[in-house]
Protein backbone atom coordinates (compact mmCIF):
# COMPACT_ATOMS: atom_id res chain seq x y z
CA UNK A 1 0.00 0.00 0.00
CA UNK A 2 2.95 2.14 1.15
CA UNK A 3 4.33 1.93 -2.56
CA UNK A 4 0.96 2.65 -4.05
CA UNK A 5 0.79 5.73 -2.41
CA UNK A 6 4.97 6.63 -3.08
CA UNK A 7 4.34 5.71 -7.01
CA UNK A 8 0.94 7.75 -7.55
CA UNK A 9 1.26 10.76 -4.81
CA UNK A 10 4.27 11.44 -2.71
CA UNK A 11 7.58 9.66 -4.46
CA UNK A 12 9.67 10.81 -1.26
CA UNK A 13 7.11 8.92 1.73
CA UNK A 14 8.41 7.54 4.71
CA UNK A 15 6.89 6.08 7.87
CA UNK A 16 8.14 6.99 11.21
CA UNK A 17 6.53 4.07 12.34
CA UNK A 18 2.82 2.21 13.82
CA UNK A 19 0.79 2.90 16.34
CA UNK A 20 -1.52 0.84 17.94
CA UNK A 21 -4.64 2.69 18.98
CA UNK A 22 -8.17 1.95 20.63
CA UNK A 23 -6.58 -0.99 21.99
CA UNK A 24 -8.51 -3.12 24.61
CA UNK A 25 -6.51 -5.71 26.32
CA UNK A 26 -9.82 -7.66 27.32
CA UNK A 27 -10.66 -8.20 23.77
CA UNK A 28 -9.31 -10.83 22.21
CA UNK A 29 -10.09 -8.96 18.54
CA UNK A 30 -7.40 -6.39 19.85
CA UNK A 31 -5.12 -8.99 20.95
CA UNK A 32 -5.31 -10.72 17.46
CA UNK A 33 -5.02 -7.41 15.46
CA UNK A 34 -1.99 -6.09 17.30
CA UNK A 35 -0.22 -9.39 16.74
CA UNK A 36 -1.32 -9.23 13.11
CA UNK A 37 -0.14 -5.69 13.09
CA UNK A 38 3.65 -6.87 14.84
CA UNK A 39 3.91 -9.53 12.37
CA UNK A 40 3.43 -7.28 9.52
CA UNK A 41 5.60 -3.71 10.52
CA UNK A 42 7.89 -5.48 13.23
CA UNK A 43 10.54 -3.05 14.21
CA UNK A 44 7.76 -0.13 13.02
CA UNK A 45 5.76 -0.74 15.59
CA UNK A 46 6.02 1.87 18.65
CA UNK A 47 6.36 1.55 22.06
CA UNK A 48 3.47 3.26 23.54
CA UNK A 49 -0.31 2.04 22.58
CA UNK A 50 -2.91 4.04 22.99
CA UNK A 51 -5.63 2.20 24.93
CA UNK A 52 -9.37 2.79 24.71
CA UNK A 53 -10.27 5.20 27.36
CA UNK A 54 -13.70 6.73 28.10
CA UNK A 55 -11.58 10.31 28.94
CA UNK A 56 -10.11 9.99 25.36
CA UNK A 57 -13.45 9.90 24.13
CA UNK A 58 -14.87 12.82 26.35
CA UNK A 59 -12.37 15.33 25.54
CA UNK A 60 -12.94 14.73 21.77
CA UNK A 61 -16.54 14.94 22.54
CA UNK A 62 -16.01 18.29 24.05
CA UNK A 63 -13.52 19.14 21.02
CA UNK A 64 -10.56 19.16 23.35
CA UNK A 65 -7.01 17.55 23.05
CA UNK A 66 -6.78 15.34 26.44
CA UNK A 67 -4.20 17.25 27.43
CA UNK A 68 -6.64 20.09 28.48
CA UNK A 69 -9.81 17.70 28.87
CA UNK A 70 -7.90 15.54 31.63
CA UNK A 71 -4.33 16.32 31.71
CA UNK A 72 -3.27 13.71 34.30
CA UNK A 73 -4.84 11.25 32.75
CA UNK A 74 -3.76 7.52 31.32
CA UNK A 75 -4.87 8.65 28.31
CA UNK A 76 -3.00 12.21 28.42
CA UNK A 77 -0.33 9.79 29.59
CA UNK A 78 0.02 7.87 26.94
CA UNK A 79 0.17 10.80 24.39
CA UNK A 80 3.17 12.35 26.06
CA UNK A 81 4.99 9.05 26.08
CA UNK A 82 3.58 8.81 22.31
CA UNK A 83 5.63 12.22 21.57
CA UNK A 84 8.92 11.51 23.47
CA UNK A 85 8.75 8.29 21.05
CA UNK A 86 8.24 10.36 17.91
CA UNK A 87 11.10 13.18 19.08
CA UNK A 88 13.43 10.18 19.89
CA UNK A 89 12.35 8.14 16.43
CA UNK A 90 12.92 11.56 14.47
CA UNK A 91 15.97 12.74 15.85
CA UNK A 92 17.35 9.42 14.69
CA UNK A 93 16.86 9.52 11.63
Amino acid sequence: MINTVREELNVDLSILGVLLTMFDKRTRLSQDVAKKVRATFKDLIFDTIINQRIKLAEGAMQGLPITAYAASSDGAEEYRSLARELLKRESQT
